[in-house]
């Protein structure tokens, strides 16, 4: 379901006196039969969006921003709506409503802009952080893996002059930022981010591998089809969610299944994490990266080469 219709699902108080409602703000709600057939991240879009145009004087900011925007955000087990007044004065804690705190930082005009959304109530104003300025804070707020996975979606799929493009307008946020708390986290979100992620589970993993000392491949090509989520030498590291099942899980599962033979059959070791797994027990997915690297190089040589990019043929 796209943000456009799960915003149709939003009922004024008027509606929701009518039939029982979760309340997302004071003037958004939703049917409760409808939000409990969202899934979370629908759940946290909604919240957000929500709270975003309950207020008249603040911004949502960080990884609330990033939601509005249609960005990557890595999942958090306690979830809250980030905002910020441009003065940096929050209202006093007792003030915040449920779900929602306040951010100590200003923003300066230059760093946000207004929204004009309609939803199931009307029209509704929303103020968010810039791109810039919400990959920005998310690096230095909330840590080196949330940063690059934000970035990583900015940059996903671009040609190489937009993301070189991209990147100093980041590094030009960064520099007007300098001084602020976290801010070098951003300066290395920056380093290592790319433009080859194609969600924000393999951005986690590759940064999982990286602090583990591993150096894995994005999104390599093996022959003239097979294009892999990471590769470590002979070790073909696929993550996959568990919408990619969703439709049609017979078919999803053989055309996985023929894939991955030919794979081995090509000489590589092939091993593949949801994400759950991920998000559960790193520890555990590091471990069996390590063995699976281990039964690779017993594998034999390798008769199709992977290559950096699509060979073109």
């Amino acid at each position: 379901m796209k943000n456009t219709e799960l915003r149709n699902l939003l009922l004024s108080r008027g509606q929701a006196q009518h039939q029982e409602c979760v309340k997302l703000s004071a003037t958004k709600f939703i049917a409760a039969e409808d939000w409990n057939q969202l899934k979370r991240y629908q759940q946290e879009y909604l919240r957000c969006y929500s709270a975003g145009t309950a207020t008249y004087k603040a911004i949502l900011v960080g990884r609330s921003a990033a939601r509005f925007l249609e960005h990557w955000v890595l999942p958090l087990r306690e979830e809250v709506v980030e905002l910020a007044h441009t003065s940096g004065k929050p209202p006093a804690t007792k003030q915040w409503p449920p779900h929602v705190m306040y951010r100590h930082m200003t923003v300066p005009a230059m760093d946000y802009n207004t929204f004009q959304a309609s939803d199931g109530t009307g029209s509704s104003i929303v103020r968010a952080t810039t791109t810039e300025r919400t990959i920005v804070d998310i690096a230095r707020l909330h840590g080196l893996r949330h940063g690059v996975a934000a970035l990583d979606s900015w940059l996903e799929g671009d040609t190489h002059t937009n993301v070189q493009d991209k990147k100093e307008q980041i590094a030009a946020t960064i520099a007007r930022l300098a001084g602020k708390r976290g801010i070098a986290v951003a300066r290395e979100a920056l380093a290592m981010s790319i433009s080859l992620s194609e969600s924000p589970y393999e951005s986690l993993f590759r940064m999982i591998l990286t602090e583990n000392g591993i150096t894995a491949r994005p999104q390599m090509w093996i022959g003239h089809r097979v294009r892999v989520d990471l590769l470590w030498d002979q070790l073909v590291i696929e993550v996959d969610g568990a919408m990619k099942f969703e439709d049609k899980p017979h078919d999803a599962v053989m055309k996985q299944l023929h894939r991955e033979n030919w794979l081995r059959e090509q000489g590589y070791e092939v091993i593949r994490f949801f994400t759950l797994e991920i998000l559960f027990n790193e520890q555990d997915c590091v471990q069996r990266v390590i063995d699976a690297y281990k039964r690779s190089q017993t594998r034999g040589p390798i008769f199709t080469p992977a290559r950096p990019s699509d060979p073109l043929w």
